[in-house]
């Protein structure tokens, strides 16, 4: 075969895949459904009193250390969520509105897109491992899990 004749067929391979692309990704999308998402994980975090004592009691770089230690541990813990659940929102505030007993502050609510029950274990499951036992021992974590709602409730009979 000459050289044009390679080109030529080359151009016929390249236009059928062009053509019979977006049929392949229809069937990938077939085999590997995405999960839809009917739930909402709330995930609500303050300072623990103790583990702020602990961080002030250390010398300056030593508390340095430690705070980049508890960033990057944050972000691991965030990408490991990240992977099973869809981040959809949050806020940061230092409002008391919310406070505890002893006046420490809820600081980060933040809002995740569960598929289902399972994936909301794996997250809490994924904050109990031993990588995140110094988050835990620095900040109160809380995860809820909730139905996801698109309108707004009409009754409240629940919380009765």
């Amino acid at each position: 075969m000459s050289f044009f004749q390679w080109l030529l067929l080359a151009g016929f391979i390249a236009l059928l895949l062009y053509n019979v692309q977006p049929a392949i990704l229809k069937a990938w999308q077939n085999l590997h459904p995405q999960k839809e998402l009917h739930h909402r994980m709330v995930v609500a975090i303050r300072r623990r009193q103790a583990g702020f004592n602990r961080l002030l009691e250390l010398t300056p770089d030593k508390q340095a250390a430690a705070l980049q230690q508890l960033e990057k541990s944050w972000h691991a813990l965030n990408a490991a969520w990240g992977r099973i659940a869809v981040f959809s929102g949050g806020f940061s505030t230092t409002d008391k509105g919310l406070s505890h007993h002893a006046d420490e502050e809820w600081s980060f609510i933040g809002f995740y897109d569960v598929a289902e029950y399972e994936d909301f274990i794996a997250c809490q499951s994924s904050l109990e491992q031993a990588d995140y036992l110094a988050l835990r021992a620095h900040y109160d974590i809380r995860l809820i899990l909730g139905k996801r709602l698109m309108e707004t409730p009409v009754a409240l009979k629940s919380l009765f």
